[in-house]
């Protein structure tokens, strides 16, 4: 059996060939995982998400939370809200103040 320049395990650039193909999945597989989460997270929104949202400010997001004005439910110590049902409240408020 000849060893020649090309074969796999004997190649003298191997290693680099490898750590620059590892790098590239890397940066593709945690790209992917961005996206997952993205999308599988995006019906759950925190307070930041929704204050950002509304164009509010936490403080008052919060408060709206605490008074039951706004839609939302505790996760331990933290506030999470859906956003269909933000959305829902959001069409409702808008159909009382029209009437």
């Amino acid at each position: 059996m000849s060893l020649n320049v090309f074969s796999f395990p004997f190649t003298p650039f191997n290693g680099i060939f490898f750590l620059h193909y590892y790098f590239i999945f890397a940066r593709i597989f945690s790209f992917l995982l961005i996206i997952k989460e993205k999308t599988m997270s995006s019906d759950i929104l925190t307070v930041e998400e929704v204050a950002e949202y509304l164009k509010l400010a936490k403080k008052t997001v919060y408060k709206m939370a605490v008074e039951g004005t706004i839609p939302a439910f505790r996760v331990g110590k933290f506030w999470r809200f859906k956003k269909t049902e933000i959305e829902e409240w959001i069409k409702n408020n808008r159909k009382a103040k029209a009437e």
